[in-house]
């Protein structure tokens, strides 16, 4: 076949388009590829402070959670959120806008459940489901341990969510365990 030189050139200005669109999606996936889409969370409103030494006690308080979660388009790393939350006002995971970041790992279908032992803090567990719409945190108040339940107006609603959690995540279940462990030595002592 021979050739012309007017079609050699179209055949080059195509092959020329064609890898320059092919750098440009090549770029483009590399870029993003361990870039996560985010997606804004905050909740004001109220959620329900229990009592774990005092199981009878359920306070109505005000909350504020202010985070963001991050989803990995190509799931080449576990999502995660990052954030603080506010009761009565007060940053209960430190001073900075970021005081917890947990992952949504596969072992963990439903919930992500951070804990900690650090002392500065009055959080020290924070537990959220995958849509969103559950937030339990450990808080300790004047050495004393609670669970804020958010949202929760009641009892009854406060006590189903815990009981939800406490099936579907084995590091809630833990961490529940451990606190009342702690909670039967003092009493003991």
């Amino acid at each position: 076949m021979h050739w012309s030189k007017k079609n050699k050139g179209i055949v080059i200005f195509l092959i020329v388009i064609v890898a320059v669109v092919l750098l440009c999606l090549g770029d483009y996936g590399l870029r993003y590829y361990d870039t996560p889409k985010e997606e804004t969370y905050d909740y004001v409103g109220s959620g329900m402070l229990v009592g774990l030494a005092n199981p009878q006690f359920y306070q109505q308080v005000p909350v504020e959670i202010h985070a963001k979660k991050a989803h990995f388009i190509w799931k080449n790393q576990e999502d995660y959120i990052q954030g603080n939350v506010w009761l009565d006002g007060e940053k209960i995971f430190g001073d900075e806008e970021t005081g917890f970041t947990t992952l949504f790992v596969k072992a963990e279908p439903s919930y992500s459940c951070i804990t900690t032992t650090d002392g500065d803090t009055a959080g020290n567990m924070f537990l959220i489901s995958k849509d969103l719409k559950t937030v339990l945190c450990g808080v300790k108040i004047e050495e004393e341990e609670f669970l804020l339940v958010v949202p929760a107006e009641d009892k009854a609603t406060a006590d189903g969510m815990i009981d939800n959690a406490a099936k579907q995540s084995q590091a809630f279940s833990w961490w529940l365990l451990e606190v009342y462990k702690d909670i039967i030595k003092d009493t003991v002592k």
